[in-house]
């Protein structure tokens, strides 16, 4: 019988994870509430469409139960949003997927922050608020800047920074309705380099496969990222510390086995975990890993779930990435999108392999306020770090997005 895995999410994202588990020759199970999501419309006999959203478990569990579908694992791929449905789906069917408590205290801020601080890890100055008010006595006792974020949501919903007492209450507000627990984050503000870290855990051996330059956008809404940039331009020493820490970070959270992605930000050279996924990053970074290594780190935690015996050090050896890759993310002004123009011109340029779009024509592309409003994204690779920078930027440089903006409709 052909082993089946569920993919929870049907999004452009998420299409990855569906290559890959059928180059692997399984069959794919994907959960998600829209029914034209693209990987719900795939024409492959080994896909499987299922139109529940993925955070309804229990609906979720008695669709696959009414059709019969039998599943051998359940894969979060790209979302902090699925690593807790997967994992309680994997433990009602008994099959394979992320533990309860790893997948718990990776998708809560505060409690991340509890475990690193109990392991020894640097953890920046803090405090948790449930109203506005208190939101605000916390930043000022912290002292400005600081920044404002749900403990328990994805994408940079509801991130801010704020510099000014004024801009305190509406960013607890923003917060607040963003947190499913109603709860908000306050933290001290750390300027300095932003990366992105890939480890990987398996057979009692965590080791960091993936370290990215994070370029963000302005604030006040922090942590969008604008384009992930590789390899990073960390000195030695801090990219060493770096390397140290986040095996350190993964372990403390409990994952003992599959992939974590985290946001990592260095003050004076010491390095400060923001989060922490139970999942492989959803910024393109496996796409940007498999195009410049030809190691598919999605395939590696398919074959994990699936009971094989990883040798980390070899199978996602970061010595394989060879050369310079940036992906690119592009953006619009909001309104509606009506086309693209230049695409075949980017598609040709030199060093890019490949392009795709979030948003279709007609659809309404909202504010810059968090990742979920980026348009799209474009990769280029070239002989080293500042040749695929420069052909991810030319070729972007060509599209050009033509917008009905809202105040003309």
């Amino acid at each position: 019988m052909m082993r089946t895995v569920l993919v929870l999410g049907g999004g452009l994202t998420q299409c990855d994870a569906i290559a890959s588990a059928r180059r692997l020759g399984l069959r794919v199970v994907v959960a998600d509430g829209n029914p034209h999501a693209p990987g719900m419309v795939l024409d492959d006999e080994g896909v499987v469409s299922v139109t529940v959203s993925f955070t309804a478990v229990d609906e979720l569990l008695a669709e696959l139960e009414r059709r019969g579908l039998h599943v051998d694992a359940v894969l979060p791929y790209g979302s902090d949003l699925s690593v807790l449905p997967a994992s309680r789906v994997a433990r009602r069917l008994g099959c394979a997927g992320i533990d309860l408590d790893p997948a718990t205290a990776c998708t809560d801020k505060v409690e991340m922050r509890r475990r690193w601080r109990a392991a020894g890890l640097p953890v920046l100055p803090h405090a948790v608020a449930t109203t506005a008010s208190e939101a605000r006595r916390a930043a000022l006792e912290l002292g400005l800047p600081v920044v404002v974020k749900p403990p328990d949501n994805a994408a940079q919903r509801g991130v801010q920074l704020v510099t000014e007492p004024a801009a305190l209450d509406d960013a607890a507000a923003e917060a607040l309705a963003n947190s499913p627990s109603g709860r908000v984050l306050v933290e001290q503000y750390v300027e300095g380099p932003e990366i992105a870290v890939t480890t990987f855990s398996s057979s009692g051996v965590t080791a960091t496969i993936q370290v990215t330059d994070r370029v963000t956008g302005p604030p006040p809404y922090l942590g969008i990222c604008l384009a992930h940039v590789y390899p990073s331009e960390l000195p030695p020493d801090e990219l060493a510390a770096v390397e140290e820490l986040l095996p350190r970070a993964a372990d403390s959270l409990g994952v003992t086995d599959g992939p974590t992605y985290s946001q990592v930000r260095l003050r004076d050279g010491v390095p400060y975990v923001l989060e922490t996924g139970a999942r492989l990053g959803g910024g393109r970074d496996s796409e940007l890993r498999h195009l410049m290594s030809g190691q598919d780190a999605i395939a590696v935690h398919l074959r994990l779930l699936m009971g094989e015996t990883i040798d980390v050090s070899t199978e996602l050896d970061p010595a394989a990435l060879v050369g310079g890759g940036c992906v690119q993310f592009l953006t619009a002004p909001p309104g509606r999108l009506v086309a693209v123009h230049g695409l075949e011109g980017a598609l040709a340029a030199s060093g890019v392999r490949n392009t795709a779009f979030f948003y279709e024509t007609d659809q309404v592309v909202p504010p810059l306020s968090s990742g979920a409003a980026r348009v799209g994204y474009l990769i280029a690779t070239g002989r080293d770090r500042a040749e695929a920078v420069e052909r991810a930027a030319a070729a972007s440089a060509m599209l050009r997005f033509e917008i009905d903006p809202p105040a003309r409709r």
